[in-house]
């Protein structure tokens, strides 16, 4: 059981006291956008992991910028990555492709590092994601002590280590986005794989290979947070779904091969290679519809003709508030589900619905003892790290950077991202020096009455009583299954909400 604070307050006033706070949360957040001027990073609870063995940590980044401003900087809308707790990959040093990913075995699940990250890079021909193992690896590269300084040595020590671990193995570069001095290196790693006679000779091609990958995808596709802060969504699945996101996953990849000449974008691919584009393709299409595969989201399109694709851009922070809104603040409501397929097949197939409690945001903070990157929150008033949702002050941050913090000033969806991994209805927070959850918990109490009063409403109506009736004749026809579906779905409904609320009223004693 998730250890909190004991509520003090009587049952009977919970109700009131709740509805009068979410109001207050919902009029600041939503309608004022006002961040608060300090709160302390939020994190996920000690057994959360024992708690749910599965589920899928969905994080929209700030803008990472190194210090050495040679290199550049990233967009303004930061990136999208996600990791899926429960999932493995069987990295290997000599592996010519991405294995597939898989569940993990059952009797690690309680390691919270036991996960796989991904992340979609553009910089890559055969892979739709970079995908390294270990929530810690992923977000810190290994690095576990706050004091410890990132730098120069640090960063060789963990690509090296890296490397040699397989993780890069087998993964192709193109020379789209690449910098002069990358593609210098990158040619002249393919002309010693052309030449190599021995096989010594092509393994320390490879190597090569795999070491500019590793510096590439560096900050952005792992150790994201020596580079960066993530804002993140913790959306827990069971193990029917997470099988469902590892198959869809797996598919991208696989699709890839023979793609050449099908259906793109209006015309004809013109290679098997994976395609990343800042409007048809991108890192917050892939973690999204990742999301999308439980259900819980609908999918966006990709490589689609450009009036359809421009109704279905990828926008990291864009993406977060989307899920947030779906499995966070969303009313329960039984007809609507129903009406839903994806959501009505998750729960009647998977017995899973996304509407429940222990969806925590979680803010991931920037590693602070840093000697490469740029804590962009210290440009930012109310230390707001530097981050572009809305369109326009995302297009002046990328174009006109001498003016992205007065616009971005104005981007009311960045700073409700910011705002929501301090909203103690939402995330784990502090409360008189202790981490809680009972403003989260209260929050989701309601709603399951809420869904349950809905519900009884509907078993009480003529036409529930109708299709009752309808399914005591058992006659093969359309109404018959017709009946035989809606009540179906609504005895589920009402087990799979019952089970939600007894877990958590079981953290209210």
């Amino acid at each position: 059981m998730m250890k909190m604070k004991k509520i003090k307050r009587e049952r009977e006033g919970q109700h009131s006291m709740t509805s009068l706070f979410t109001f207050a949360t919902t009029f600041v957040i939503n309608t004022l956008m006002i961040s608060p001027l300090s709160a302390a990073m939020s994190t996920l609870p000690a057994d959360y992991d024992k708690q749910h063995p599965y589920y899928i940590k969905f994080c929209s980044s700030s803008q990472w910028r190194p210090l050495d401003h040679n290199i550049g900087e990233g967009v303004p809308t930061g990136h999208a990555v996600f990791f899926l707790k429960g999932v493995c990959m069987d990295h290997n040093p000599k592996q010519e492709h991405l294995p597939d990913l898989r569940l993990c075995a059952e009797k690690d699940l309680n390691d919270s590092d036991i996960g796989v990250g991904l992340s979609s890079d553009g910089h890559y021909k055969n892979t739709a994601y970079i995908a390294t193992p270990g929530l810690k690896h992923f977000l810190y590269g290994g690095m576990e002590n706050e004091k410890e300084m990132f730098d120069q040595q640090k960063y060789q020590d963990i690509i090296e280590e890296d490397v040699r671990a397989g993780y890069f193995s087998g993964i192709t570069i193109k020379e789209d986005f690449l910098s002069p001095s990358e593609t210098s290196e990158l040619r002249q790693i393919e002309a010693k794989l052309a030449s190599a006679t021995t096989e010594a000779e092509k393994e320390a091609a490879l190597f090569e290979r795999s070491k500019l990958v590793a510096k590439l995808s560096f900050g952005t596709d792992y150790a994201l947070a020596l580079s960066r802060y993530l804002y993140c969504i913790n959306v827990p699945v069971n193990k029917e779904v997470m099988s469902e996101v590892v198959t869809h996953l797996n598919g991208l990849n696989h699709g890839l091969k023979d793609s050449k000449d099908t259906l793109w974008r209006g015309k004809q691919k013109p290679s098997d290679d994976y395609l990343w584009d800042a409007i048809y393709n991108n890192c917050a299409h892939t973690a999204h519809n990742a999301v999308a595969a439980t259900g819980a989201v609908r999918a966006l399109a990709v490589d689609a003709p450009l009036l359809s694709q421009i109704r279905n851009l990828g926008i990291p922070g864009s993406s977060l508030l989307k899920i947030q809104k779906q499995v966070q603040a969303m009313q329960i409501d039984p007809e609507a589900m129903f009406q839903n397929l994806q959501l009505r097949k998750a729960l009647v197939e998977k017995n899973w619905m996304p509407f429940q409690h222990d969806n925590l945001m979680e803010v991931i903070p920037f590693h602070q003892k840093n000697e490469l990157y740029e804590d962009t929150a210290e440009s930012m008033r109310n230390h707001n790290p530097y981050m572009s949702v809305d369109i326009l002050p995302s297009f002046v941050g990328k174009f006109i950077p001498s003016l992205r913090n007065f616009f971005n000033e104005f981007d009311l969806k960045a700073k409700k991202v910011r705002a929501l991994g301090q909203n103690p209805v939402f995330s784990y927070q502090a409360e008189d020096g202790e981490l809680a959850l009972q403003d989260h918990y209260l929050y989701f109490n309601e709603k399951y009455d809420n869904a349950l009063a809905k519900l009884q409403k509907i078993k009480s109506s003529s036409k529930y009583r109708h299709m009752l009736e309808v399914i005591k004749v058992h006659q093969k026809t359309k109404e018959f299954q017709d009946a035989y579906d809606y009540v179906r779905f609504m005895d589920k409904f009402e087990k799979q909400i019952k089970k939600q609320k007894e877990s958590l009223e079981s953290n209210l004693m």
